[in-house]
């Protein structure tokens, strides 16, 4: 639903900021599970820990798929989104330690794909020395 609308985010923001407006939208879209028995949210519990981190998880989740989105298109969105829902749910998440944990790795390859984007960007554009002062490049 969301990255039907990213591509028009980038058009008029940076990725970060798109990714972070999503996130945002994002969250509050999951809130409503907080109050539905039988989800995992409801399990974690809205104020508690778990609750927190888990809102807080839905920000670099949603630069993750953001990132593939932009790469390879909403497939691999929906990819990237599955994946990191099967290894919760199959690794159980729902203690703040580990839920803390698995942010820090959604944090962590953030950064990392920030970085590297950043790299060939700056290699793809040519550097040179600025113009002395009171002249003009033609």
């Amino acid at each position: 639903m969301a990255w039907h609308g990213y591509p028009r985010l980038l058009a008029t923001m940076s990725r970060l900021r798109a990714g972070l407006l999503l996130g945002v939208a994002w969250a509050v879209w999951h809130l409503p599970l907080f109050f539905i028995g039988g989800t995992v949210q409801s399990e974690l519990g809205l104020f508690s820990w778990s609750g927190l981190l888990f809102s807080l998880s839905v920000l670099p989740m949603a630069l993750l798929t953001g990132h593939a989105c932009e790469r390879a298109g909403v497939v691999a969105a929906i990819a990237v989104h599955f994946g990191v829902n099967a290894t919760v749910a199959v690794l159980t998440v729902k203690s703040p330690v580990t839920q803390a944990f698995v942010l820090a790795v959604q944090v962590v390859v953030v950064v990392v794909l920030h970085l590297a984007a950043s790299r060939r960007r700056s290699r793809l554009t040519p550097w040179r020395l600025p113009d002395p002062p009171g002249t003009a490049r033609r």
